[in-house]
């Protein structure tokens, strides 16, 4: 008769359990779960809730990426040539958080495929996709916005 095999853990002895018959072991997570729903809901709430307050850089990453297209390594080259200021007005911007300051990818799409343009602040990004979306929609608007804008900086309006 064969000695047991000794694991240095129970995660080695469960890994070799999985290698050995993963069907059977798929089966058996399926029916636990289904039967524990509400608990596996919450273990998987706190272990995300844990894993987002451990990577907040990779966290953003992901999110940028999947929203804009801006892998992170273009952002940081793009952060680093514009030395942190703003792309559109030139101000300085904040990294890491969500306040009004804070730089933020800027992307268009084209054709359906986003393309990183600048980082601009959070509140000069919003204001340019509102005036594009307004472009878009309203192609008689841009001649009377220029000389409304036009007006009011002859009249110190602006300053």
């Amino acid at each position: 008769m064969g000695r047991a095999a000794k694991y240095c853990s129970a995660k080695c002895r469960a890994a070799a359990r999985y290698a050995a018959n993963p069907e059977k072991c798929r089966a058996q997570c399926k029916a636990y779960r289904a039967a524990n729903l509400e608990k596996c809901r919450a273990s998987d709430r706190a272990y995300a809730a844990a894993w987002y307050a451990a990577n907040p850089e990779k966290r953003r990453a992901s999110s940028r990426k999947r929203n804009t297209g801006w892998p992170r390594e273009v952002f940081d080259a793009a952060w680093t040539t514009q030395s942190g200021l703003c792309g559109l007005c030139g101000e300085p911007m904040t990294r890491g958080d969500k306040q009004a300051k804070s730089g933020v990818a800027d992307h268009w799409e084209p054709d359906g495929v986003k393309t990183p343009r600048s980082i601009l602040h959070l509140t000069c990004n919003t204001a340019l996709g509102h005036v594009e979306k307004l472009f878009r929609e309203r192609m008689f608007f841009r001649r009377p916005l220029a000389l409304y804008l036009d007006y009011l900086d002859r009249h110190g309006a602006l300053k």
